[in-house]
């Protein structure tokens, strides 16, 4: 009789710790990191808007790295490629449609990051370590360190910092296959609200180098600049209470 209430009672604590696993695991899942290409650019028209006010932080992956390529190498193997040159220029290109007037631009150090800053953006953008250094702990508050009111800021960076992005509760931001060969050159957009006290970050979305082509060129920002003043618009947002518990990472990629 005792061993039989102990069995039933070990069965019932399982289950139990089961599911509440099961719902931790649910409720702190990252959603898919959403591509301001759909609906109609949409996405893009919210971007925009953003934009012109300074309140975006993009982090821009840099261009083919000739080391895990078959592809010639521009300038040594620790760089890009030469299809990986194309790229960064084309990049530069569709960012300056977004205007870089109001932007702050900084780089990793690393030579494919660096190159594909100075393609794209020119001498104009800086090298910082902690676009590489210790970037999958410290990168979210470096951020919001070096984020300038009225200023978008602009990183070429790796794709293990860009994925392994937490917050200051160490909860991932992003569900994004960012590391994939087709991802190179793919960049993350986010926006800051500086409505809380800290500041933090809430994701826009993500543009493959692909995207860009099918965007709107000309978009109206006025109208959106008034709706972005409404505090609702940032205090509706959900993708900071979305979590998800961070996995081992590679090295920069």
């Amino acid at each position: 009789m005792k061993r039989s209430l102990f069995y039933g009672l070990t069965l019932f604590v399982i289950a139990l710790l089961s599911g509440i696993l099961v719902m931790i695991a649910f409720c702190t899942r990252v959603p898919p990191t959403p591509s301001l290409a759909d609906a109609q650019g949409r996405g893009f028209f919210d971007l925009r808007a953003h934009w012109a006010r300074g309140d975006v932080v993009v982090l821009l992956r840099h261009t083919e790295r000739c080391d895990r390529s078959d592809n010639p190498c521009l300038d040594g193997d620790t760089g890009i490629t030469v299809p990986g040159e194309r790229m960064a220029r084309q990049l530069g290109a569709h960012f300056r449609r977004l205007s870089l007037d109001n932007a702050k631009i900084y780089n990793s150090p690393l030579k494919r990051a660096r190159q594909t800053a100075v393609l794209a953006f020119g001498e104009r953008s800086e090298s910082r370590p902690w676009l590489s250094e210790n970037c999958k702990k410290s990168l979210y508050r470096d951020i919001l360190a070096h984020k300038v009111a009225g200023k978008n800021l602009l990183l070429v960076t790796h794709s293990t910092c860009i994925k392994m992005l937490q917050d200051n509760s160490g909860q991932l931001l992003l569900n994004i296959d960012i590391g994939d060969d087709s991802a190179y050159g793919a960049a993350v957009f986010f926006a800051v609200n500086t409505l809380t006290d800290p500041a933090h970050l809430y994701v826009l979305g993500h543009l493959y180098p692909g995207e860009w082509a099918s965007l709107p060129h000309h978009m109206p920002v006025a109208n959106m600049i008034k709706w972005l003043d409404t505090p609702s618009i940032f205090l509706s947002r959900r993708a900071l209470s979305q979590k998800s518990r961070s996995p081992n990472s590679p090295r920069p990629g």
